[in-house]
């Protein structure tokens, strides 16, 4: 899958949480090449959304990471919405000024599928609201 993707978008969303976490929606949207299932696909929509908490946001030298979600689920265009199994992440690299998305359980190029590089992820922590920020 094509690692060029346009944009990220952050939505914190205020509810019945518990004290000191707020819902968080991660969404990761652009264009991508490669194959599902076998059939393959060419410059399609792509759309990834995890919704989490913030409460679950791990720091560790220089990175912020999230790993407990209550869904992901990727789009492609041609293929629909699908739900994602197995260990997903959210991070930001604030050393390297690199945010992205991956699965633990991929079997090709384990484990970032997104990687986006912008300065506003130097000092970025996943805790609140960022973008869209166009990357590429």
């Amino acid at each position: 899958m094509k690692r060029l993707l346009l944009g990220i978008v952050l939505v914190v969303a205020l509810g019945f949480v518990p004290a000191n976490a707020d819902t968080v929606t991660y969404f990761f949207t652009g264009t991508a090449s490669g194959t599902l299932d076998g059939v393959g696909f060419s410059d399609a929509l792509l759309t990834v959304t995890a919704v989490g908490d913030t409460g679950n946001v791990s720091f560790n030298s220089g990175i912020y990471r999230i790993d407990s979600f209550s869904s992901v689920q990727i789009f492609i265009s041609g293929f629909g919405t699908m739900d994602v199994l197995g260990t997903s992440y959210v991070f930001d690299n604030q050393n390297f000024g690199v945010a992205g998305f991956g699965n633990e359980n991929l079997p090709v190029n384990c484990c970032d599928v997104i990687q986006l590089t912008d300065p506003a992820f130097l000092l970025y922590d996943l805790q609140s609201s960022i973008g869209p920020i166009e990357c590429g």
